[in-house]
């Protein structure tokens, strides 16, 4: 039997939302969590951000669509892990979404109003 390798492609992604986690989303775009915070985050509730790594035997980017479709957006999608550790932090081009109070318009996000604690 003669053996055959195949090509991989890792990519690396940071997703956010809120509620529950589209755990189907891992097998559709061959993810796991890239750190054991990142796979915490997953069970916890509120708006998170996590990173996720993708390997895979095409080149084809994640479904961005298909996650926004789940109420969670793709904050950063990059071959270059380097990008992982400031897009999930939010500095630079990826800060942190502000998560606006329906009734006042406050961010519930801001390290002063965690949102078990917001006053609305």
């Amino acid at each position: 039997m003669k053996l055959t390798t195949k090509k991989i492609y890792e990519s690396f992604l940071v997703v956010e939302g809120a509620g529950d986690f589209p755990l189907d989303m891992l097998r559709y775009d061959s993810a796991c969590p890239y750190r054991e915070v990142d796979s915490h985050a997953m069970a916890r509730e509120g708006r998170r951000r996590l990173a996720l790594v993708r390997r895979a035997v095409n080149s084809l980017p994640a479904t961005h669509a298909r996650w926004l479709s789940f109420g969670w957006t793709v904050i950063a999608d990059s071959a270059d892990a380097c990008i992982i550790d400031d897009a999930v932090a939010g500095k630079g081009p990826w800060a942190r979404v502000k998560d606006p109070c329906r009734l006042c318009g406050e961010d519930r996000n801001h390290p002063s109003q965690p949102r078990a604690g917001h006053r609305c």
